[in-house]
Parts: C-alpha cells; structure tokens; sequence
C-alpha cells in the first residue's frame, strides 16, 4: 500500500471512507460462535454467511480471514470496478448482498428500484462512534 504522501486523492477518500464502515459493518455483523443469539428485536439470531459487494482493493488481505475467525462468520466478497457496473449487476437482478458500499449519487437510483433496505441501528451498537456527518 503506498504511503500516505503517495496517495492519490481517490485512494485516500475510499481509504478514509471505507475503513470506519467497513469496519462497523463487519463488527456489527458478526459475533462469536458461542454468542448468544440477539435479545430485543425480529431479526433473530445473525446468519453465519455475510455476503459483501464492495469497491476491489477495499479490504486488506488480512480482514476477511481474521474476521471469519474471530466471528465464525463465512463471508464472500464480490467486488466491482465502478458504481456504473455495480449498479448494473444490481438492477439486472443480482440479489442475496448483505453490504453493497455504493457513492451518495446512486441511491435515488437505488432507492427508486427498490434495492435499498434501512439500517436497523438498534444492532449497529458501535455506530454512536461515528463522526455525525457519517451517521
């Protein structure tokens, strides 16, 4: 990875961006094998599979492995090269993503197709750590 003098300012946006994301996505998302199942909600316990559309090159090598784990949660990643063909892929049909990390710009395209689902912040205990303009 180069360093942060090298970066160019693409690569710093999706660095800054995504890392808090991500990475409360993925906590949020995941417990441990002997974790008791959710209290206090409809959702139920968490699945065992979490399945992520993301930007390639979003993840260090390392995150997937280490959260699998940690979490005893199995997770795909699919990864796309531009918003243009993730939205594509999506407004064919493709279905069964967890996470998909689109830019500002798509969801009243998204929204407007029915492919956006709310948060359910109760489970996103970690998110009161974000910036407010992030939340």
């Amino acid at each position: 990875m180069p360093t942060a003098s090298h970066l160019t300012r693409r690569e710093l946006i999706r660095l800054v961006a995504s890392a808090p994301i991500v990475s409360a996505v993925l906590t949020a998302c995941g417990r441990a094998p002997d974790a008791q199942p959710r209290q206090g909600g409809d959702l139920g316990p968490l699945e065992k599979d979490l399945n992520l559309y993301l930007w390639s090159d979003y993840l260090a090598d390392d995150t997937v492995p280490t959260f699998e784990r940690e979490f005893g949660v199995r997770v795909t990643v699919d990864t796309y090269e531009s918003n243009e063909e993730m939205a594509a892929k999506l407004l064919a049909g493709a279905t069964g993503y967890d996470v998909v990390l689109p830019s500002s710009y798509l969801f009243p395209l998204l929204f407007a197709n029915d492919l956006l689902v709310p948060l359910h912040r109760q489970y996103l205990t970690n998110s009161g750590n974000l910036a407010t303009q992030f939340q």
